[in-house]
């Protein structure tokens, strides 16, 4: 075991942790001082996140609570909470944890406006891996994303990176995400992020809803509920919300203040920590996927006619045709759309997945479509391109034997000679998603059968490189 030097043990009272998400100027910080004024009784550890020089949102949440009883709040500057575990997040909970070593009754962690939860979520359980003292005192139960609804409407459909934003306290860059792609940085367009944060969702806050008709609220709440099936949906303005919405997830987060715990039966115990993903009731056997309903009764999913399908083929894109798709795709939805912000819920609104490409083949690509905008990433090289000493080195990396587990139960080619190399690709959409129409586009998109014969005897043969990225660190043997 590592040694951590730390002056609190990895046992004891494990805090439940709330992740508040949500972009720029979606009322994150108006939600946090809300809460601590009706904190009640609860001991509450604060760790507040901002990519300005100066942590302006701290400095509020400081003032605004001075005085209250058994409150801490550590700031970050600068402080990136999504990449490894030696950063600042875990830096600030293990400073929480030490002026309080046995514990709070909740930590809220305000996330900056262009952090993706997800990345913190993977960053935590790989600290509970390790063992790391602060992880294992603690455990994220809900991530809950702010959305601005007076430009919720218009930022997915703004598929410009580094477009001015409203009251973003920070430079330009702040609505930049930089990943790291094809061995350089490339900008992320913010609706992107949008999406990422929507979709890491346990419950959705639809802000500012005074600011919208009822007509443009309920477009809104359906492009939310499209977009994440599952999480709880609340209406709020200036953040006001029942604080056990946030310090209180259902039956998961104990609410009472620790003096009175001891009442508390075994069966309160704690359940761990949230998976990274959640499922969509897809059946991994079916190649073509199927589509159904998102939506219940009157939801406004259901309402709208919100619906999904999933692409599944066992041959790569051609490049350029796939290009040609993904600009199809934009046109059509500008047209449809005529410039309206509030209008466009009939095609498609979400396309993601894993894409296999004639160019770069031997790696696995991460393809994203929201509003209007298309991104393909390079990813890991795939795991049946690699040699058998690759993977099993790969592997031992800390949860990448599970992840290698899922990949041959769930995606691996039982008949064929291809591995894990796919397409994989979700859409969802309104009524006007043509299914059909856009199955025969992808299929088109695919090597014909002479093409397959010719690429698999230029390059069935080829192995990826002994070569994998952790965070940003490049590893090569």
């Amino acid at each position: 075991l590592v040694d951590w030097g730390l002056p609190f043990a990895s046992t004891g009272h494990t805090t439940p942790v709330t992740l508040l998400s949500g972009f720029l100027g979606a009322g994150k910080t108006t939600l946090l001082k809300r809460l601590l004024e009706n904190s009640r009784e609860l001991k509450i550890g604060v760790i507040v996140n901002d990519v300005a020089s100066v942590n302006v949102d701290a400095q509020m949440v400081l003032s605004h609570s001075a005085g209250t009883d058994g409150l801490e709040v550590v700031q970050l500057e600068n402080g990136c909470v999504c990449c490894s575990i030696s950063d600042d997040l875990f830096s600030s909970i293990t400073t929480l944890l030490s002026k309080r070593p046995q514990g709070y009754d909740h930590l809220l962690i305000e996330l900056s406006g262009v952090s993706d939860p997800m990345a913190v979520k993977k960053n935590w359980e790989f600290a509970k891996r390790v063992r790391h003292p602060a992880a294992m005192r603690s455990d994220i139960r809900q991530v809950l994303t702010l959305v601005d609804a007076s430009c919720f409407a218009s930022d997915w459909l703004d598929g410009n990176p580094d477009a001015e934003k409203r009251n973003q306290g920070a430079d330009a860059a702040t609505a930049v995400v930089s990943v790291s792609a094809a061995s350089s940085v490339v900008a992320r367009p913010v609706v992107e992020l949008l999406a990422e944060q929507l979709e890491a969702a346990d419950t959705v806050l639809v802000n500012k809803a005074d600011l919208l008709s009822p007509k443009d609220l309920e477009s809104v709440e359906a492009l939310v509920s499209a977009i994440n099936v599952t999480a709880e949906v609340h209406r709020t303005t200036f953040g006001d919300i029942d604080p056990l919405v946030v310090l209180g997830r259902k039956e998961e987060c104990r609410t009472v203040p620790i003096a009175q715990q001891d009442a508390l039966s075994d069966d309160h115990s704690e359940k761990g920590s949230v998976e990274g993903g959640r499922s969509h009731g897809h059946s991994h056997g079916d190649q073509h996927g199927h589509s159904h309903s998102h939506g219940h009764g009157s939801s406004p999913a259901a309402k709208f006619g919100i619906s999904s399908f999933v692409y599944r083929a066992r041959r790569p894109f051609n490049a350029d045709r796939f290009q040609v798709f993904c600009q199809g795709i934009r046109g059509k939805l500008e047209k449809e759309s005529g410039g309206s912000r509030l209008g466009g819920l009939t095609g498609l609104l979400r396309g993601k997945g894993t894409c296999w490409l004639t160019t770069n083949h031997l790696y696995e690509h991460s393809w994203s479509f929201a509003g209007l905008t298309s991104t393909l990433a390079k990813g890991n090289p795939w795991w049946h391109a690699m040699s058998e000493e690759h993977r099993e080195w790969r592997a031992a990396y800390p949860g990448m034997d599970k992840v290698y587990a899922a990949v041959r139960a769930e995606a691996w080619d039982l008949e064929g000679t291809y591995g894990d190399r796919r397409q994989e690709l979700v859409f969802i959409g309104g009524p006007d998603l043509d299914e059909e129409a856009t199955r025969k586009q992808l299929d088109e998109c695919l090597l014909t059968e002479a093409e397959m014969s010719e690429f698999m005897e230029q390059h069935g043969h080829e192995q990826a490189p002994f070569e994998l990225s952790f965070e940003n660190v490049s590893m090569r043997a």
